[in-house]
């Protein structure tokens, strides 16, 4: 798209829509004063900054040994080779963050530890805040493609925003916002190339599989939507499909490098069960809140519906959850197998999560776990939000769950999204 016909898309879109639109730069404001309001390193955040910050100022990925160590707080999720202490979340998501944050310390001569809070905002800004804002905007393009309804626009980016929990993590440094924006790209992405102009763009195949793969290297489990877009794009391309998924292995190429230099082994470092017990490991004693052993069936209704659930948290999503039924009949889409697909992969990793997990992602706001495919299920409820924008009471309806959904949102926003809510709180004291 040249820049011509960009502006002049910008111009369309600004001149039928510009309360969507507005509502996007309000989100954007919104992150932005709830960014610099805070400096939120709390332990989970704080294990990556600790990488970026010995990336920066020291040259290397170790946190602490027995002569050189990191002054910021040891993180709990932290793993030890032999007598090195690292990090123990995936390298790509520091990796990317050193590579932006390095060429500003060289230019302004800064160390990291002693500008630490402006660091933490401008990696925020660059790697949360940003891409959640063009997402949106993605998100106000794609929508366009089944409806210029005002209303519907305008709700639909309010649910994007204020009603899921990704917008409420996009003020902290974590893996789950990204990843929710990268897997809605892919999505985006995706149904361009299976049902719009970009079927024959060699292009959009090697972008897809790039956003997929690194995707999937900071947020593995979404990978069950790469396999579900990479069977669809086989099936109409195996040609291009096979670029989209060659694109897609460099992420995890570059992932690998480091881990089998960090630790001698290309697996990730939580498929490395040994490297959490060490002497003051808190992984030797864990609180609580981390050793959760509930029934299953009290386990699966509080991931889904109760203090941590999917739709207590984020009631919006059950437009979603109605939305990938109704396609079909409000569209007249003869591909919403498509939709159909998507819904069946975040059944799979809901049922995946309830049997292979106890916890619920210890001290944090909602299930944190689900993040990642909350903006798909969230479009998906396009034409649901539509019907019902048609009456007085079904738009009372909309505002109500709105209104639900929005007390943990600005909770993570106002307070930290790694915390004990006090929504599971109450509801623990009032339900046990």
């Amino acid at each position: 798209m040249g820049v011509r016909r960009l502006f002049t898309h910008l111009k369309m879109i600004w001149d039928g829509h510009r309360l969507p639109v507005l509502l996007i730069l309000a989100a954007g404001i919104v992150l932005v004063i709830f960014t610099f309001t805070r400096n939120r390193l709390t332990t989970n955040p704080r294990s990556r900054i600790i990488t970026v910050e010995r990336l920066v100022d020291a040259g290397t990925w170790v946190h602490s040994n027995g002569t050189d160590s990191s002054r910021f707080e040891p993180s709990i999720d932290a793993v030890m080779v032999e007598e090195n202490r690292f990090s123990s979340k995936p390298p790509n998501y520091p990796l990317l963050m050193f590579l932006e944050a390095k060429p500003l310390a060289w230019l302004t001569g800064w160390n990291f530890f002693d500008k630490q809070v402006f660091f933490v905002h401008y990696l925020v800004l660059l790697n949360q805040v940003l891409p959640y804002l063009l997402m949106l905007w993605m998100a106000l393009v794609f929508a366009r493609q089944f409806t210029r309804d005002n209303f519907t626009l305008s709700w639909l980016m309010l649910c994007l925003s204020l009603g899921i929990l990704p917008f409420g993590y996009a003020v902290t440094i974590t893996n789950h916002t990204p990843a929710a924006v990268l897997y809605f790209l892919a999505f985006f992405l995706s149904y361009q190339i299976l049902h719009g102009e970009a079927q024959k763009s060699w292009k959009h195949y090697a972008v897809l599989g790039l956003i997929l793969g690194y995707a999937g290297s900071i947020e593995l489990p979404g990978l069950v939507f790469g396999g579900i877009f990479g069977v669809q794009l086989l099936l109409k391309n195996p040609r291009l499909a096979l670029l989209t998924a060659a694109c897609g292995l460099l992420p995890f190429v570059i992932q690998s490098v480091i881990l089998y230099q960090i630790s001698g082994s290309i697996k990730p470092f939580y498929l490395q069960s040994g490297v959490y017990y060490y002497e003051g490991s808190y992984w030797l004693h864990p609180e609580s809140h981390d050793l959760t052993h509930e029934p299953k069936l009290i386990y699966a209704f509080h991931v889904l519906l109760g203090h941590h659930g999917l739709f207590s948290m984020s009631p919006v999503l059950v437009l979603g959850l109605l939305g990938g039924i109704f396609w079909k009949n409000r569209y007249n889409l003869p591909h919403a197998r498509f939709f159909g697909l998507l819904l069946g992969g975040m059944a799979l990793l809901v049922i995946y999560f309830v049997f292979r997990t106890y916890n619920y992602g210890g001290w944090c706001i909602g299930m944190r776990w689900f993040i990642h495919f909350m903006p798909i299920l969230m479009f998906m409820g396009l034409p649901v939000i539509e019907k019902l924008g048609k009456s007085h009471w079904g738009k009372g309806l909309l505002g109500l769950l709105l209104l639900i959904s929005l007390v943990p949102n600005l909770q993570a926003l106002q307070k930290e999204a790694f915390v004990r809510s006090w929504l599971e709180l109450w509801w623990i004291n009032l339900f046990g």
